[in-house]
Order: C-alpha cells, then structure tokens, then sequence
C-alpha cells in the first residue's frame, strides 16, 4: 500500500484548472461568441465589394478570421470606395440593428459626428516609380483626410480619367476606418461597445488591389451600466471565472518552480558527495549517487 505524506496538491489543482477552464470556454462560446460572430458577418456583408457595384465579383478567399477581396478594375474599386463611405454615413437607414454614432471630437462641434477617416501610402516618385531612367525610389508619402460626406472621397474627389488611373498607379496601400457604438441586449442587461471598422486595401501585389475588413471592439468609453463584477448575468460570472483561472494557474507555476529548484538542490546534493559518501548505510548521512537510485526513487524528486 502506497502512503502519501501530504496531499496531490498539484493534482487537485490540475482537476481545478481543467474544470474551470471548460466552463469558461463553454460560457464564451454561449455568451460572447454568437454576438461577436454575427457582427463581424454583418460587416463583412456590407463592406464587401461584391455588393458595392453591379456585376459578378470573384469569391473572397480565406486567411485566418479574414476574407480577402480582390479587385480588379479602376471603377470597381472607386465603387468600393464610395459603398464604404455611404455604409458609415447612412448605417441608422441600410442595417437592421441598431448603431450609433460617435460625436466630434471637437468640443465646438458635439452634434456632429466624427468623420471618417481615410489613410493612403503613395510612392514619393509618382509615377516616375515606373520610369527606368531614373533611379528608383520606393519612399513613401503619408496623407490624412477627414471625411465628412460620403460624396467627397479626399484625394478622389477631383480626379477622372487618367489622373485618377495614375494616382491609383502610385497608391502603396489605402485604409478607411471608422467608429460606431453597438448594444447587446441580453440576460436583462444592456451593454454598450465600440466597434472600430477599417477597410484595407492593399496595393503592393501588383495587378489587382486586395481589400481585407478589420473588425476590433471594446466597451463603450462610459462603460457598462452595471460593472462586470456587480452584475448577474453569464458575462460576469466568465469574469470570474478568469480570475480564477489566473489565479490557480499561477499557483502551479509557482508549485511547479518550487518542486523544480527542490529536485535540482537535491540532485546538487548527491552529485558532490558522490566521492565521499559513508559506506555505512545504518548512518543517517548515507548518500548514494543518482545512478545507483531506482526509477520510483528518481520520481520522488518531481
């Protein structure tokens, strides 16, 4: 019969984490998951340029979480382009659910809402990056522009023809990017988030333009009505439940340290007097050296 002189600590603990841990990935995948899920497929919907202009749009491929759309032509991607502005500015009349703006910045201006915002990356040389009788300078030029209208797209505004085909030429890659605030309504609670949309498009694979969506979210800047430790639905108990976690996880870390720098003072031990250990084996100084220990012994030290 084996006899345990203290009990499995680590064991016990192990159990615990495993428990906890499939609670926490059950309760996610019930509470958060659907919602998060079902707000990036509305964004990827809308945003996607194949519902931007009319005519047949090739399939997005798949890298990771995010669809990638290639864009071929000049007009679909100005197309593009004007479908994102339009979805910011007019998402309270095109989707179903609920979104809210956010107001300026501007402490002058709080009943207007905050622009979008469009970043571009141009080659400094324009469109001497092409011409091979000059040496080649791959710098680049950043531009900021508010957008305030769906029907001004900043440095497309003005342009037709081969202006706007020639700028598009020395485009390196492109971002629009906005804000809005969302509610999840559930277990008698209202939360508030922000979500924060970027479009990118990415000029450097030449021949075509490859538009990827970025979604990010977070809680609203005032929070929730009810903090995540005073409330009573699911989402607060996920929130102790990872504290939990945190906290038995780093507990066995620290058994896990502690029993290694043991085994290591012990092993220590034996190796330094393994040439003058005492022959007699009745004196309570007896070493022996870690060759001449059993397999069950060695496992005693871990």
């Amino acid at each position: 019969m084996v006899q345990v002189s203290r009990p499995p600590w680590k064991f016990v603990l192990n159990t615990i984490l495993v428990i906890l841990l499939t609670f926490q990935i059950t309760g996610a995948n019930t509470e958060l998951a659907p919602y998060i899920r079902s707000s990036i497929l509305n964004w990827e919907f809308l945003l996607s340029p194949s519902t931007s202009y009319d005519g047949a749009s090739p399939d997005p491929e798949v890298y990771g979480f995010n669809q990638v759309h290639s864009i071929y032509r000049a007009e679909s991607l100005i197309a593009s382009l004007n479908w994102t502005a339009t979805v910011y500015f007019s998402i309270k009349d095109l989707s179903v659910d609920f979104w809210e703006y956010l107001p300026s910045q501007d402490p002058s201006q709080k009943e207007t809402i905050r622009p979008l915002i469009m970043e571009v990356q141009t080659y400094e040389a324009g469109m001497n990056i092409f011409n091979l009788s000059i040496p080649y300078n791959d710098n680049l030029f950043y531009s900021h522009y508010d957008i305030y209208d769906a029907n001004n797209l900043g440095p497309f505004a003005n342009l037709t023809g081969d202006a706007l085909r020639d700028y598009i030429h020395t485009i390196y890659s492109m971002k629009m990017q906005f804000s809005l605030l969302h509610y999840q309504l559930t277990q008698g609670e209202r939360r508030c988030y922000r979500w924060d949309i970027s479009a990118v498009y990415d000029f450097s694979v030449r021949g075509s333009v490859e538009m990827a969506l970025l979604e990010r979210f977070d809680k609203c800047p005032q929070g929730f009505e009810k903090h995540l430790y005073r409330g009573d639905g699911p989402i607060s108990w996920l929130y102790y439940i990872f504290w939990l976690n945190l906290v038995v996880a780093t507990t066995l870390q620290i058994l896990l340290l502690r029993s290694l720098k043991r085994s290591i003072e012990i092993y220590s031990t034996v190796r330094n007097h393994n040439q003058s250990r005492i022959v007699n084996e009745d004196d309570e100084n007896f070493f022996v050296t870690w060759d001449e220990l059993s397999c069950s012994d060695k496992l005693q030290f871990f």
